[in-house]
């Protein structure tokens, strides 16, 4: 039986090559975290633009129907249209995936022609012919309705698939980490005179070591666990540095077993290099991010919209965009 100072050294190297996996779990977990947020807040902005659709359509099917004041509902109705189609311009700035945005692209053309119908309804109502006004507004309206509708569904969809995408890529490389690390202390408890979870202790290993381990371990660990381990554990920045023309390579029991060629140093080097290029890239990225260009708000829409309406001398709402 192992001794009680043995069985806790044990414990602290697994604690050690653990402890960094959680590192790196935990960062994981932020950036899951932050994508299934940002899916949620587009989530609930597409809910809140469908609202202002169904306004829409009841303001419109309002005005045309008997009985109803076409004066006090076809200024509602005009508002109801400038505000979908500022929704779908703000929601579309939102957009994280290239699908989403294309179909909001073709969702904010189909929002500009509620204009141009409620433009031809109105224009009926004028010439004394409300039915002709009700079929545009109840068959031609609906029509568009349900085309920007399966547009908008389609970019939740787009944005949902990418979230749950990141999520599952996320937990996968969360239980690599995890097996990775407990492979590692595995290791580092067998074989403590040849590996060792502290990166800063890592040192060339015996080519072929792999097979003296499996011999070893005799089925404690399967050739697809151990290959995985071994990669992230030759992969280290400071194993890399090590590998240098001449330095020893270590069997199991830590001794001498071959040297490092001048080949393998070379390929260490540029393993290194891609290393550090991924590094610098990541860094950019996360910079670029921590930045991010100014998203237009609704405010800034209506801001936008009122100034046109003032630059081109229209006060009245609707008039405006009877005349456009």
């Amino acid at each position: 039986m192992r001794s009680r100072g043995v069985r806790l050294i044990f414990c602290v190297l697994a604690l050690v090559a653990i402890g960094s996996a959680a590192v790196f779990i935990n960062f994981s977990e932020q950036q899951i975290a932050g994508s299934r947020g940002t899916e949620r807040a587009f989530s609930t902005a597409v809910r809140d633009l469908i609202s202002g659709i169904s306004d829409l359509r009841m303001s419109q099917a309002a005005y045309v129907a008997t009985g109803q004041d076409v004066a006090f509902w076809a200024p509602k109705a005009a508002d109801a249209a400038q505000s979908v189609n500022d929704s779908v311009t703000l929601l579309r700035s939102s957009a994280t995936t290239e699908a989403a945005r294309t179909a909001l692209d073709a969702a904010s053309a189909k929002a500009a022609e509620f204009t141009a119908i409620d433009r031809r309804a109105r224009d009926s109502l004028e010439q004394g012919t409300p039915v002709t006004a009700g079929d545009i507004i109840l068959s031609d309206g609906g029509e568009t309705e349900m085309s920007l509708l399966r547009h908008i569904e389609t970019a939740r969809a787009a944005e949902q698939n990418a979230a749950n995408l990141a999520e599952n890529t996320g937990r996968k490389r969360e239980a690599f980490a995890a097996a990775v690390a407990a492979a590692i202390a595995l290791l580092a408890e067998t074989f403590s005179k040849c590996f060792s979870v502290y990166q800063q202790r890592r040192h060339p290993l015996k080519i072929g070591i792999d097979r003296d381990i499996l011999t070893a371990l005799d089925g404690v660990i399967t050739p697809v666990e151990l290959h995985r381990a071994l990669g992230f554990y030759c992969a280290n920045t400071v194993y890399l540095g090590h590998t240098r023309t001449g330095a020893w390579r270590l069997d199991l029991d830590g001794e001498p077993a071959g040297v490092v060629t001048a080949d393998e140093e070379a390929h260490a080097k540029a393993a290194l290099v891609k290393i550090k290029a991924k590094k610098e890239a990541r860094a950019a990225a996360a910079k670029t991010q921590s930045q991010p260009a100014k998203r237009l708000s609704l405010a800034d829409l209506k801001t936008a919209a009122m100034a046109r309406k003032t630059g081109d001398g229209f006060d009245n709402p609707v008039e405006s965009h009877r005349r456009r």
